[in-house]
């Protein structure tokens, strides 16, 4: 007999799959949902943790509970949906917009777009696309317009609607060519296909009047104190956004922008003869909006696609051209640099890739910035400096092994990874040092559900004189 597992840790992420997510039906589909939302644990795993629960909670109760005898009432010209998890009120007109938005015969929007332009809550807008049957091949009109209007005045409203579509012709026109933009980038992803792919997003895209002008000069300051010291920045999750947690910090672009400026100033402060910058992952929210299902909750409206990647662009070139004598920039790409929420689609998080690329050639006249995909190592004042971003098996080797493989064992070997945004001593042994270095990024809603929250700060390292490192964990919060 199996080992109940315990299953409370998961209760909240399992209740909400649930409710989102009605069309999963085994533990295995439930599992894989848990994972694509984040949840650190494998598949495997998650489905004795869910056999466990649904041997408590089993799920034709959950199913049946979820059933109504009406799908909806019609009062005060206002559709009313009641749910587990409250009663949905819209008015008819209001619907009815929706549903010849949403249509494929209306304006063809997808989900995302519909949540954010209306500030739905996801479950508001499942209770409403599953109890009135609204589907991409629905028709533009609610089913309560459809069946108290006489048919010959149904065809004209649905003749004048459609005529909507061509009366403004600049929406129609912008909406079609972001789509041709996004597949034509997954095509180029596939296909691997990053420099074109890279010309094609940089060349035919504006950056908006309220973007930051890169700088592209290296700083220099004077006298200095120090050698070298060696700076990890990680997880910036640009174009996040998290409002109104009683536990975790409000963060937007401009709490971004000033923690980044603060950053530079505590690194000039150290004056130090030589800078490195270790940049590790996740320098953006979300390219699409659907690295998570539930992504869009998270950000800042509007950043996504291309605003997502200028608007890391201009705060990382900003912030590296503020701080004084910078040696070199290495880098590597995060799981949330995907150009598609798909993972076996881009496994190399090509929009992380492209920022760094757009970086190398900012600065190319001031210092050198190299970057991989996956991992990245230098030796550094006489240390080596070993980064991923930590979402890949691979940042689950011991040092030794890393430096084995990717390394050198003639120095000693500092290993540094993000991604689980909290400051960790992994290892710490005779010639290897191994951390998780602290995010940029305080955390949203989601991460607050599962427990996780974190301290934003970033580390620095220096020789300590022994040929080993020291480092200092400085908090911006």
């Amino acid at each position: 007999m199996t080992q109940k597992r315990d299953y409370n840790q998961f209760k909240t992420q399992i209740e909400e799959v649930l409710n989102e997510c009605p069309e999963l039906k085994t533990n295995t589909s439930i599992a894989r949902e848990m994972v694509n939302r984040g949840n650190q644990y494998s598949v495997n795993h998650l489905r004795l943790v869910l056999t466990s629960y649904f041997e408590d909670y089993p799920r034709e109760v959950v199913e049946i509970e979820a059933e109504e005898k009406q799908p909806y009432t019609i009062k005060n010209n206002s559709y009313v949906i009641v749910t587990k998890r409250g009663k949905v009120t819209f008015p008819i007109e209001k619907v009815d917009q929706f549903f010849f938005e949403y249509s494929r015969h209306g304006k063809n929007m997808d989900s995302v777009q519909m949540i954010n332009r209306y500030n739905l809550k996801p479950w508001e807008w499942n209770a409403l696309k599953n109890r009135l049957l609204l589907y991409k091949s629905s028709n533009i009109f609610s089913p309560h317009t459809v069946e108290i209007t006489p048919k010959a005045e149904l065809e004209q409203m649905v003749e004048s609607k459609l005529q909507t579509l061509t009366d403004n012709m600049g929406e129609l026109v912008e909406r079609q060519y972001s789509k041709h933009m996004l597949k034509e980038a997954k095509k180029a992803i596939e296909r691997d296909r990053k420099i074109e792919l890279f010309e094609t997003l940089f060349e035919t895209t504006e950056r908006d009047e309220d973007q930051v002008p890169p700088t592209v000069v290296k700083t220099v300051l004077e006298p200095t104190e120090r050698d070298h010291i060696v700076v990890t920045i990680s997880d910036t999750h640009f174009g996040a956004k998290t409002m109104g947690s009683r536990l975790i910090k409000d963060y937007d672009r401009d709490q971004a922008t000033e923690w980044m400026k603060e950053v530079s100033r505590q690194i000039n402060s150290r004056k130090a003869k030589k800078v490195s910058v270790l940049l590790g992952g996740d320098y953006i929210e979300s390219f699409t909006g659907t690295n998570h299902a539930n992504s869009y909750q998270g950000m800042e409206y509007g950043v996504y696609g291309k605003k997502a990647y200028f608007n890391a662009v201009d705060i990382l070139t900003s912030f590296l051209g503020s701080i004084g004598n910078v040696e070199q920039v290495i880098g590597v790409s995060g799981n949330h640099d995907r150009g598609d929420g798909r993972r076996d689609v881009d496994v190399t998080g090509e929009i992380g890739l492209m920022i760094l690329e757009q970086l190398r050639r900012n600065f190319q006249q001031a210092f050198p910035i190299e970057y991989d995909s996956l991992l990245m190592y230098k030796i550094i004042d006489g240390i080596g400096y070993g980064l991923t971003h930590g979402h890949n098996s691979i940042s689950k080797k011991k040092g030794e092994d890393l430096t084995f493989e990717y390394g050198n064992n003639g120095v000693y070997n500092v290993w540094v990874q993000g991604h689980l945004h909290e400051f960790r001593v992994l290892q710490n042994s005779v010639k290897v040092l191994k951390v998780v270095s602290p995010s940029i990024f305080p955390g949203n809603y989601y991460s607050e559900g599962l427990g996780f929250n974190s301290n934003p700060g970033f580390l620095e390292f220096e020789n300590a004189g022994n040929g080993k490192a020291k480092y200092t964990l400085t908090p911006l919060d």
